[in-house]
């Protein structure tokens, strides 16, 4: 895949290796071949919502939060 490629939902998902990895946004930017952008945040975050991610957060020592995603098991 390259960066002119459209990312897709799939992209996303095909990230994840290990069946229990947790990615952080950086982590998985980094395996799309894309930066952070809000647009990959949104991603995210939809797909948190249609169920085919977990999420985690951890509080950094600065105030912010660190996210952090799975892939969720098939049913």
């Amino acid at each position: 895949m390259f960066y002119t490629d459209h990312l897709s939902d799939e992209d996303v998902l095909l990230a994840f290796t290990e069946p229990d990895e947790w990615l952080s946004r950086r982590q998985l930017a980094d395996r799309v071949w894309r930066k952070v952008t809000p647009s990959l945040s949104e991603r995210l975050e939809r797909l948190v919502g249609e169920g085919k991610l977990l999420k985690q957060a951890i509080d950094l020592t600065n105030g912010m939060k660190m996210f952090f995603y799975q892939k969720a098991r098939d049913k």
